[in-house]
């Protein structure tokens, strides 16, 4: 089943959060204006991110010419934790024989693409770090957790805050794997982001007990 219902048993966030319901449609247009940023390594100059939050569910729109190919994800790395230490870099999950450099070490892994099963089984879903990112945590069903538009330039989804460990605080670096010879990464956010790097940098800090528009995200 999808990941449908409440998040119950976190602590309640103290703020009014949206609701999203994505469909597929427009699902971009859903989040606020002010809750979408541009990419840095744009593939087009209209990609964007857009995430926002309520008690029980993160939702993000990602837009991307990548997804027009099927087995190009969007990785949304996260630390998610009710306080945050000093960060620090890790690695992230291999994937098409590149495994991104990260400028702190994430808790969970949101990893989307445009087709989900190539044979290999679910590749959508959760990811743990287990095991070099080996462990998903939890398989995010199409048309129920995560949606395409149709013309495969947009990807969205819905995690449940629980499966995050029912965080306050998130640090949040994002990219597209392109895997294609000297454009492996691309859409990254933050701008300043930087898989490629053996010294990886930026990534923003957010406190999820707000909504604060992503101008006032917190990049570091």
């Amino acid at each position: 089943s999808g990941s449908g219902g409440s998040a119950g048993g976190c602590a309640t966030l103290g703020i009014t959060g949206d609701t999203i319901t994505f469909d597929g449609t427009n699902d971009l247009d859903k989040l606020a204006s002010t809750q979408i940023l541009t990419p840095g390594a744009q593939s087009q100059s209209w990609s964007r991110f857009g995430m926002t939050w309520n008690d029980d569910h993160l939702f993000i729109a990602v837009v991307s010419e990548a997804f027009e190919a099927d087995f190009r994800p969007v990785h949304i790395y996260l630390e998610a934790d009710t306080a945050l230490g000093t960060a620090a870099g890790a690695d992230g999950k291999e994937y098409s024989s590149l495994t991104a450099k990260l400028p702190f070490t994430p808790t969970h892994l949101i990893a989307v693409r445009s087709k989900n099963d190539g044979g290999a089984g679910n590749y959508n879903g959760v990811y743990l770090p287990a095991s070099a990112w080996a462990n998903q945590s939890l398989a995010l069903v199409e048309n129920a957790d995560t949606f395409l538009s149709a013309d495969k330039h947009t990807v969205s989804v819905r995690v449940p805050r629980q499966q995050l460990g029912c965080p306050t605080e998130l640090r949040v670096a994002v990219h597209v794997v392109n895997a294609v010879s000297g454009n492996e990464w691309k859409d990254v956010v933050p701008g300043t982001h930087t898989p490629w790097a053996a010294a990886a940098t930026g990534y923003y800090e957010l406190s999820l007990k707000s909504n604060p528009p992503t101008a006032n995200w917190q990049l570091k």
